[in-house]
């Protein structure tokens, strides 16, 4: 494989992530080839733990490529470096919002996702961080806009498992000062359970005694929910 190749086969990947929503689990597969390929050609701009820094293997790439600076596969170089700093101020900003949260401030962390969303407007896994802000904010509507928005784009139980945790996590802040937690949040659990029932795998029987157990607390205000 040439060394212009191995980049921009590298890079290809890492576009691919402009178009579609990303697990963290594909966002280091990708950061792991892009390693390797620097570490074989010797061409490693490292952070301060020692790992290569993404974004300046990219900009020693269009050197390394041979790539003159109005070539299209230069262009798409820039064009990957973006995605990856993309990505990177979304974890950064989902970091921020999940801080936000357990600090009992759940506009705050809605107001931190926003324009992370508006530069990744299919991504589900920062859609799903959003709409369980929204639920613990009491903004229902558009919680649950963003929950839905996340089911269309990932795979079948993939956005329900990680909703799943979220709202665990949530009901917890929620109870913890002896409070009880919102009504829209367990019935987006019983949601979260349901579709994780219909995408076949996994205990069904649990799953469907978590839906009663989720709409039984959300159906009764001010009693196990609020």
């Amino acid at each position: 494989m040439t060394r212009k190749l191995g980049l921009i086969l590298v890079l290809f990947g890492f576009m691919l992530l402009a178009l579609t929503a990303c697990s963290a689990e594909d966002v280091e597969f990708l950061q792991a080839m892009a390693e390797e390929w620097a570490t074989a050609k010797n061409i490693n701009p490292q952070n301060s733990d020692g790992s290569i820094n993404v974004g300046g293997l990219f900009n020693a790439g269009l050197s390394a490529a041979g790539l003159p600076g109005g070539d299209d596969d230069a262009k798409a170089i820039i064009a990957a470096k973006g995605v990856v700093d993309s990505i990177q101020a979304a974890d950064k900003a989902a970091e921020d919002a999940q801080k936000a949260l357990k600090a009992g401030n759940p506009q705050q962390a809605i107001n931190l996702l926003n324009p992370a969303l508006e530069d990744r407007p299919s991504d589900w896994w920062l859609l799903n961080q959003r709409g369980v802000a929204n639920l613990e904010a009491g903004n229902g509507d558009l919680g649950n806009r963003d929950l839905q928005s996340a089911y269309g784009n990932a795979k079948r139980g993939q956005a329900a498992e990680h909703q799943r945790q979220l709202l665990f996590d949530s009901i917890a802040r929620q109870r913890a000062g002896g409070a009880l937690a919102r009504c829209s949040v367990y019935t987006a659990m019983a949601n979260a359970y349901s579709d994780l029932l219909n995408s076949g795998g996994g205990d069904a029987d649990f799953y469907r005694s978590q839906i009663a157990a989720n709409r039984q607390a959300a159906s009764q205000p001010g009693v196990t929910c609020r």
